[in-house]
């Protein structure tokens, strides 16, 4: 593992991505600038941090795991997303960009083969719960998903919500100007 780590530490181009990286591709989500899928990563910790505390002590996940895939679950953004540069896409919002040149997986995918080339060892909560975040609309994660997938999925809900309704709020005190 410390292998690993000393190249993850040593990649240098990956660290710059992840650096500049946007949570989103669309300017209305309140997400979608340079630097902020940190943020929002931090923000989704937080709240899930959060939401742990709310819950029974039997209930509770431990925070090694919640904190493992709060940070985690979109490590692999920054590989596939990149600064829009179609114009009349900008012009509508759309800030960011797919590249072109990714494999045809999601997010929570990618994020979980990066774990795997760095080394990052998954528990099969730990994986199950990045993974879920990719299917939001799916009955078998809806019904039998684990603690730890049901608090990063309502903790990443709570920061979209709360990134879209703040962009809404910052657009429309413009308008008033």
């Amino acid at each position: 593992v410390s292998q690993s780590r000393y190249v993850m530490k040593n990649d240098e181009e990956f660290l710059t991505k992840l650096r500049f990286s946007s949570a989103f591709i669309s300017e209305d989500s309140g997400w979608a600038y340079e630097g902020s899928l940190i943020e929002h990563t931090k923000r989704v910790a937080v709240i899930a941090f959060n939401i742990n505390k709310l819950l029974s002590s039997d209930l509770q996940v431990p925070l090694d795991s919640l904190i493992k895939v709060c940070y985690l679950h979109q490590i692999g953004k920054p590989l596939m997303i990149q600064k829009n540069e179609v114009e009349w896409e900008i012009k509508k919002g759309r800030l960011f960009a797919f590249r072109r040149d990714n494999p045809a997986i999601k997010c929570a995918e990618y994020s979980v083969m990066l774990c795997n080339k760095y080394g990052v060892n998954l528990s099969e909560e730990e994986f199950e719960a990045i993974l879920s975040t990719d299917k939001v609309s799916d009955d078998q994660t809806k019904y039998f998903g684990n603690m730890l997938s049901h608090i990063l999925n309502c903790a990443i809900d709570i920061a979209n919500t709360e990134g879209r309704l703040k962009q809404k709020l910052r657009t429309n005190g413009s308008k008033k100007d």
